[in-house]
């Protein structure tokens, strides 16, 4: 038998084959179908006008309220109680409402729905976050999760494999998100249009899980279908402590057809920004200039998580954020923010100035909790900073990682940690 990718696998096994062909129309079974509440109503629209009546597993259906909760909007009420009345009549098990709810990406791998090797897919694009725990993760629109909402499947093209390794351990205060930008930067949006990516490396080898979510969630930004990190013991430590169902790690043979392979030794990689208006135009932040930011917005799928919060409150303490600038700090998940809040970083996060917002993603596309008004510029640690990303089109938005979105906030400019801490990396060590 021919090597497989990690991709050929996962289809493979879910099509009932032995063996699927890049570039071969498909049709597999999944194992989970996600929306936000955000979508879902049109999902449901489009699951009647399939004539469908039953989902085809409540088990296997999950829906997040991540978007706009707690309401925003008269309109966003209502779509929830669309979402909720669909979810009771079809004893949807997983719908997870305000107070329980946050950045549907971080829920799922925290709720153990997200297992290595399993087929997952979703009606937003970040749904490839879930490949930090080396699931096949998709994000598709709102008539191919209805099809999978009704009957279980999807078809697809099988896509080809592009794979990234990373070596090397860079200095202090770079993080992935770092990483990402740079690699945003080196291959550019489209690179990886319809591409599985796989990350490996002794960097990426290195890294939590709160990185390695980080890394597959930002390969949306080089085009990438999915994306995965090649399975380890951190791997399996982390869906063992979660997931309640039998799941096995898949990952590509040696000798596996690849589209494309690129290795980068990042030892000397410095703290990033990119610029507005786009992902890969990432620069050192001695490069950025000395724009006032008017708000900085720590959170997202990208950058939620706690490792991030950590990153972030190590430099903040004892510091305050500067009087014309705004920070609005969002934990990715409820489950997050307990642990910042035990932690006493939401502590120091409002001695700083910061307002902490309940775990969600509002601000994150301009839609609650934070958007910014017309000319303002902005900084936020998410994947992507297009026109009109946090408001109007004539707003500007940076991206940087948490560590620089701190410091950033401190100065009121675009700055490195360095310039808040001078040398010192003083509680990076549990920031990490």
């Amino acid at each position: 038998m021919q090597p497989a990718t990690f991709a050929q696998k996962v289809l493979a096994a879910r099509a009932g084959r032995a063996t699927v062909d890049v570039g071969e129309i498909v049709g597999t079974r999944v194992d989970l179908v996600v929306s936000d509440e955000l979508s879902f109503p049109e999902v449901v629209e489009q699951f009647h006008e399939l004539g469908a009546s039953d989902v085809f597993d409540r088990e296997r259906v999950c829906v997040i309220a991540d978007h706009e909760n707690p309401a925003r909007s008269i309109e966003a009420a209502n779509r929830m109680v669309t979402t909720r009345a669909f979810c009771e009549e079809q004893q949807i098990r997983h719908l997870v409402d305000v107070g329980q709810a946050g950045v549907m990406h971080l829920v799922l791998a925290e709720h153990g729905l997200a297992a290595p090797g399993e087929l997952i897919l979703g009606y937003d694009s970040h749904m490839l976050t879930a490949g930090g725990v080396a699931a096949l993760s998709i994000g598709v629109g709102a008539a191919d999760t209805a099809v999978a909402l009704a009957f279980g499947e999807t078809w697809m093209r099988v896509p080809e494999t592009v794979r990234i390794t990373i070596e090397g351990s860079p200095e202090a205060w770079v993080g992935p998100k770092d990483v990402a930008l740079w690699l945003c930067q080196q291959l550019g949006q489209e690179a990886c249009v319809y591409q599985v990516v796989e990350f490996d490396g002794s960097y990426v080898d290195s890294l939590d899980m709160d990185g390695r979510f980080t890394l597959a969630n930002m390969a949306i930004e080089i085009g990438a279908k999915s994306a995965a990190v090649r399975p380890d013991e951190t791997t399996r430590a982390y869906a063992e402590a979660r997931v309640d169902r039998a799941w096995e790690p898949v990952w590509s043979d040696d000798g596996a057809e690849l589209a494309a392979q690129h290795t980068y030794e990042i030892g000397s990689l410095v703290p990033l920004v990119s610029l507005p208006d786009a992902p890969d135009s990432a620069v050192p932040v001695s490069d950025a200039g000395s724009e006032h930011v008017d708000q900085v917005f720590i959170g997202t799928c990208t950058n939620g998580r706690l490792s991030d919060l950590r990153e972030a409150a190590a430099v903040l303490r004892g510091r305050t954020v500067h009087p014309r600038t705004r920070l609005i700090v969002v934990p990715g998940s409820p489950t997050v923010f307990r642990a910042a809040l035990a932690e006493g970083l939401i502590e120091t996060f409002l001695e700083a100035g910061a307002v902490v917002g309940p775990a969600g993603c509002g601000p994150c596309a301009g839609l609650h909790m934070g958007v910014m008004s017309e000319d303002e510029v902005g900084l936020a640690t998410s994947s992507r900073n297009f026109p009109g990303r946090m408001g109007p089109r004539s707003s500007h938005l940076y991206l940087s990682g948490p560590a620089v979105a701190a410091a950033t906030a401190i100065a009121g400019q675009i700055a490195s940690p360095t310039d808040a801490l001078g040398s010192t990396t003083e509680g990076l060590g549990s920031a990490r």
